[in-house]
């Protein structure tokens, strides 16, 4: 899997809500939204996004725009982009292990890209300490056990548990 670097929100004509990925050394457009986009990765790494969200909760104590954990090097935390009256063309993601700094309401990326945001720069700041916070603690604390679900499997040791039959 190539390292994703950012997921932004784009209205192309004709086409709708469509997300641009960024990649270290390409940007493909695509036509997903910026949270299926995500949602399908934690999908492909067989991560239950519920079960993600409520672990990040309990641990960060926050409850709205909360970074997305997938693995070691996906950890992503929400910016707002746009102003609009879509909710899936406002916030895009970016992972936090690309940013470089932040300026005023940019953040400039390890590629030298610059990503204009409607974020103070102080909950900028508190976004990226947040994302690496939890992106440190999946490397040394061992999160990934709280985080990943067997996918069916869970949800088949769950009906077992409720007493229903499985074929």
């Amino acid at each position: 899997m190539k390292t994703i670097i950012a997921v932004l929100p784009i209205f192309i004509k004709g086409k709708g809500i469509c997300s641009q990925i960024y990649y270290e050394d390409k940007i493909v457009t695509d036509r997903r939204s910026c949270e299926n986009v995500l949602k399908n990765l934690c999908d492909a790494n067989n991560i239950s996004k519920k079960t993600m969200k409520r672990t990040v909760k309990s641990i960060i104590k926050i409850k709205r725009n909360m970074p997305w954990v997938i693995d070691q090097n996906h950890v992503f935390f929400p910016v707002t982009i746009n102003v609009s009256e879509f909710p899936e063309l406002r916030r895009g993601f970016i992972n936090c292990n690309f940013v470089k700094e932040i300026e005023d309401n940019d953040v400039v990326l390890v590629t030298d890209e610059r990503i204009r945001t409607l974020v103070s720069q102080e909950a900028l700041n508190t976004n990226l300490v947040l994302a690496n916070y939890l992106m440190y603690r999946l490397k040394y604390q061992n999160l990934k056990n709280f985080i990943i679900g067997d996918g069916i499997g869970l949800k088949a040791k769950i009906l077992q548990d409720k007493g229903y039959k499985l074929y």
